[in-house]
């Protein structure tokens, strides 16, 4: 060694001859195919993120990309679990969210949980060994994201490293590319000219040319993120596993720490009696009085609470104290399983509590949506429980799919609509009083919904329906900077309009206010009304 280092005479000779790139796979033609099309997608996809606000054009993209990155990396005889199938599925389901609800909230944890589903069907379809166990989905996932980082300067080595027997072919490919050029320049505007759809088409990604330099720059950049995980999980064949946690639990100390907790919790339980029990009404405070709505306002979030800590506790309990033969000692197994019961027991309430109080006041994202993850809880417990009992049984595995499951029914089953239809419906029933504020911050699922309240019984209601519709064409219309008041609805264009910024809530909403504007008589609305 001593040798080899007097025979380097520079810094630079050391990098050169110790750390020079070496190419991870013999690049084919499918190769240099695939990452083309992953490349032109990234773009598109860039811009369907950015700039189209995670429509329709991001999800035909995310499904491309998942089917042509699916059919590159499978194997044959290849034969991935249930669970990893249903991630498949689920990612593709629920990316179809995108252009159906306009909730900004859902879209974006949809955004987060449809890659890392994605990310786990493409390792188990392309063959990489997975192991059933309580850190193994963990460290299945990071394992992906680590290779594609580990692997960036290989992979590109391996695509763009020469090879004389196709050189000459990509050379005669770029020559006819470049002579197209001058053709595809003079038949672009005769067919922009003798079609409106491909005019808007071209005029989209061509007609603001600083934000097509942004979008490519952009998604050139992710493409290299996206084919560098794409072939790490198609050539790079190292495994990776986790060592023991060296952090453990003692079950002396486990088992003490939970059995406090099941104390508390006891404690909570006997003070529950007061509510059923007149025996026990003394612990109530003195002249206790709790009205219906405050009986289903409070505590819901405590609750909520008290159910992620349980959670944390119960996982810690699992995954770091010391078993035997890979089960829970008695001791750590009975107030474990006493925590789960009494959480099982504080779900219900907190849910009982939100469907008392929507039932009052009306639903809202905030409680639909907390009232879903609580419903996920409770099932990711009951997984839990089993696990207690059963060893092997992969609690992240069964997450991960209710969790999917849950977010797609309140995607595609659009979580804004059906909140506007309960609200609208309750409040003709007579059970509520109409927000029509929040009617309007809904979003275009909303709209609908304003426009039959212009037509409400209630003086009061009707006109500030009126109002929030006539801010609404501020937000999706505009008339060439004039004043949009005192503009004929026919000269007004869509702000939100294009192909690839569809959505189905969206296009409803146009709908709506179209209709509204024309029994308006051609005027959008009275100038009182913005005022």
């Amino acid at each position: 060694m001593d040798e080899e280092l007097k025979s380097v005479n520079t810094i630079s000779d050391i990098t050169l001859k110790d750390y020079k790139v070496k190419p991870l796979f013999k690049k084919k033609s499918s190769d240099i195919i695939v990452a083309v099309c992953l490349t032109i997608l990234s773009i598109f996809g860039v811009s369907a993120l950015f700039w189209d606000e995670l429509s329709l054009g991001y999800a035909i993209v995310f499904d491309l990309a998942i089917v042509l990155t699916s059919v590159f990396l499978i194997k044959k005889g290849e034969k991935p679990g249930l669970s990893f199938i249903l991630s498949g599925l689920l990612s593709l389901i629920c990316s179809w969210s995108f252009f159906i609800t306009s909730n900004p909230a859902i879209k974006a944890i949809m955004l987060f949980a449809t890659a890392i589903a994605a990310v786990i069907w493409l390792s188990a379809v392309s063959g990489k060994e997975y192991k059933p166990g309580d850190y193994n989905l963990i460290i299945y996932f990071f394992a992906a994201i680590y290779r594609t980082f580990n692997n960036i300067a290989s992979i590109f080595k391996s695509l763009f490293s020469k090879d004389e027997s196709r050189s000459k072919t990509t050379f005669n490919i770029l020559i006819g590319i470049a002579c197209a050029i001058p053709a595809v320049l003079i038949i672009i505007p005769i067919l922009s000219h003798a079609d409106d759809a491909f005019s808007s088409l071209i005029g989209y990604l061509f007609d603001d040319y600083f934000t097509l330099i942004q979008k490519v720059i952009l998604g050139l950049g992710a493409s290299v993120l996206v084919i560098s995980l794409t072939f790490s999980l198609k050539y790079d064949d190292k495994s990776y596993s986790y060592r023991d946690l060296s952090i453990k639990l003692n079950n002396a100390t486990a088992s003490a720490f939970l059995c406090v907790l099941c104390l508390v919790y006891a404690a909570y339980l006997f003070s529950q009696l007061a509510y059923f029990f007149s025996a026990f009404s003394s612990i109530l405070p003195a002249n206790y009085k709790l009205t219906y709505a405050e009986y289903a306002r409070r505590g819901f979030f405590e609750l909520c609470i008290i159910s992620v800590i349980n959670l944390v506790f119960i996982f810690s309990t699992i995954f770091l104290s010391e078993k035997k033969d890979g089960k829970l000692t008695i001791a750590t197994k009975l107030p474990s399983i006493f925590i789960i019961v009494f959480t099982f027991i504080i779900i219900v309430t907190a849910l009982s509590k939100m469907v008392m109080y929507i039932n009052a006041y009306g639903c809202t994202v905030l409680r639909l949506s907390t009232s879903a993850f609580m419903i996920w809880l409770f099932i990711l417990f009951v997984c839990i429980l089993v696990r207690i009992f059963k060893s092997r049984f992969d609690i992240m595995k069964i997450g991960l799919v209710f969790a999917l499951i849950i977010l797609a029914v309140l995607g595609i089953g659009n979580i804004n609509s059906q909140i506007a239809k309960y609200n609208y419906s309750a409040y003709k029933d007579g059970k509520i009083k109409m927000d029509v504020e929040y009617m309007a911050d809904i979003g275009d699922e909303g709209i609908p919904y304003l426009y039959k309240l212009t037509k409400d019984k209630d003086a009061d209601i009707a006109k500030s329906a009126r109002t929030e519709l006539s801010y609404k064409y501020y937000d999706y219309y505009y008339a060439d900077g004039s004043d949009i008041k005192n503009v004929k609805f026919s000269k007004l264009k869509k702000t939100g309009d294009g192909v690839f910024k569809y959505t189905i809530a969206r296009q409803k909403a146009y709908k709506t206010l179209e209709k509204y504007a024309k029994e308006q008589k051609g005027k959008v609305f009275v100038t009182e009304e913005i005022n």
